[in-house]
């Protein structure tokens, strides 16, 4: 094994252990702070997720109703605009972190199959 590859393999271990370090870390620190719900951060934040899209249907229905029945506009209730806010907010999160899990990796996967090729 010449030192190129032997690099690109090293760079391939710490890209692994990268993503491991991250998705470990995000766990443990969730379930610390939150002890007593004792679920995953990651399903939790899926839940809120999917719960600001369902409020968007509700939204988007609302708007049919109106728009059929010739209001000009609909005042939307608070609770449903704050799961609107919180699953545009949890989405924005997890853009965020599955930039972080997944980008540095990627770069450092580029450079070494750059490094082989010479």
């Amino acid at each position: 094994m010449n030192f190129r590859r032997g690099f690109f393999r090293l760079w391939l271990i710490v890209s692994a252990l990268w993503v491991l370090t991250l998705v470990v870390y995000v766990e443990i620190e969730g379930r610390r702070r939150d002890v007593t719900d004792g679920g995953s951060i990651f399903v939790r934040g899926w839940v809120v997720i999917t719960d600001g899209w369902k409020a968007e249907k509700e939204v988007a229905a609302m708007r049919e109703r109106a728009g059929t029945s010739g209001s000009p506009s609909i005042a939307v209730p608070d609770e449903i605009g704050s799961r609107l806010r919180a699953g545009r907010e949890v989405q924005k999160a997890a853009l965020l972190f599955g930039g972080m899990l997944l980008g540095p990796p990627l770069v450092l996967l580029v450079l070494g199959a750059w490094v082989i090729r010479g």
